[in-house]
């Protein structure tokens, strides 16, 4: 599948813009193994003056043909051009959060921050925005989320309402029914295309956002790796785990929550040590090494560069303090983790007898801490390294220009 030349705008200061967006010089032959000919990877992002701004096309290409740096293109941000907005629908386990996705004329992929929002609405009872409590509220839940959609997202030239682990198990363990589903979908009629997507659909949008952000944000491979090497993904979220590694990719599914709560409600042992949070490890261990098995995953896992993104990222910035925007080596990532969750585990030796932890915020930490600590030791082979950039707007050492998420995922393909 080709990939659509690239483009991300950021917040820059110009003088003659309020969002910058930088044009981008295609490569004939792409020296990233598995970049398609012709990919278009910026290689400077840089505010420019206005007279810069006002350049015509032919200085500008004259230019780059110069220096090769990437210049300033106003065109999709003029006054007189219409937003063409397309949202992605995020329906999480957690939250349902509106993607806003922009393109410019020549090619280029905007995150709308200002239009992106989680889509909340009362009454609490039917989940404030979480779509398996709505479809669970039956129809009064189903119009509810289905007209708080549409007011969030009008004017859109196209919606993709997408829903990921949270619903796939919601309804594999008949807490929603096919039905519930097509009733959603005869609501979205005329308004939105829905798409249950598959574990492997999920990592495959999750691997594409990545691929796609480490070409922009320029992610040179650490010592030892071949200039030029693809980079690998490894990704979590609060029901499920995903991996990709060239051409393979895969889901497994991991309840994060049910390990807030074992390790919360486990009270402590007679040796002061939280009593649930061995009762998780063991469990989270146990789990992720035969989820990885059954998806085909070799024993002892991948070698390569792993980009870590959401709770993987999260559990790299707890682990060293901050995001460290470099690469670390997986058995460093390992040590560190494992110190973190010995420090926090003693936090907790306070509590005493079997009574629910009271503070739930360390119990949380704690559990996804020893998850992604379990998958990274059974996916990732000795020899690997890994990397996490700060979301966008971090005050962190280095930041993505844009997310990857797998809603940027699913634009991105959409667009092929």
């Amino acid at each position: 599948m080709g990939y659509p030349e690239f483009l991300v705008a950021f917040a820059a200061g110009s003088s003659c813009l309020k969002n910058v967006c930088c044009s981008t010089s295609s490569i004939a032959n792409s020296t990233v193994p598995g970049t398609p000919r012709g990919i278009s990877i910026p290689v400077q992002l840089a505010a420019k003056s206005s007279t810069e701004c006002k350049k015509t096309e032919a200085e500008r290409n004259a230019e780059q043909e110069k220096d090769g740096a990437t210049r300033c293109n106003t065109s999709h941000v003029t006054s007189n051009k219409q937003p063409r907005i397309t949202y992605v629908i995020d329906c999480g386990s957690g939250h349902s959060r509106c993607f806003a996705f922009d393109q410019s004329t020549d090619g280029g992929v905007v995150c709308v921050k200002d239009l992106t929002r989680d889509l909340t609405y009362p009454p609490a009872e039917v989940g404030d925005g979480i779509l398996v409590k709505a479809l669970q509220a039956g129809p009064e839940g189903i119009k509810g989320w289905v007209t708080e959609l549409r007011r969030l997202t009008a004017g859109a030239v196209r919606i993709v309402v997408a829903a990921t682990a949270g619903v796939r198990q919601a309804l594999q363990k008949g807490d929603i029914t096919k039905k519930d589903l097509a009733a959603l979908e005869q609501a979205l009629k005329g308004t939105a295309v829905f798409r249950l997507l598959t574990g492997a659909e999920e990592a495959r949008a999750e691997y594409t956002a990545v691929k796609h952000c480490a070409l922009v944000d320029r992610i040179a491979p650490p010592k030892g790796f071949e200039a030029g090497a693809a980079v690998q993904l490894l990704s979590a979220g609060g029901m499920s785990a995903q991996l990709g590694v060239g051409t393979f990719s895969c889901s497994i599914d991991v309840n994060s929550f049910e390990g807030t709560r074992i390790v919360r409600e486990g009270g402590t042992g007679k040796d002061g040590k939280s009593a649930g949070l061995a009762q998780w490890d063991a469990q989270v261990t146990a789990l992720v090494a035969s989820a990885l098995k059954k998806n085909g995953v070799p024993s002892g896992g991948f070698k390569g560069m792993f980009v870590c993104i959401e709770i993987a990222a999260d559990v790299f910035e707890w682990a060293f303090g901050v995001s460290k925007g470099g690469w670390v080596s997986r058995d460093t990532f390992l040590a560190t983790v494992d110190t973190y969750v010995a420090a926090m585990g003693k936090k907790l030796s306070t509590e005493s007898g079997s009574l629910p932890i009271k503070q739930r915020y360390p119990c949380f930490k704690l559990s996804y801490a020893l998850y992604i600590r379990r998958y990274v030791e059974h996916a990732l082979q000795p020899g690997s390294f890994m990397i996490a950039l700060g979301k966008p707007g971090d005050d962190c050492k280095r930041c993505w220009t844009m997310a990857p998420t797998w809603t940027l995922g699913v634009y991105l393909q959409s667009r092929s």
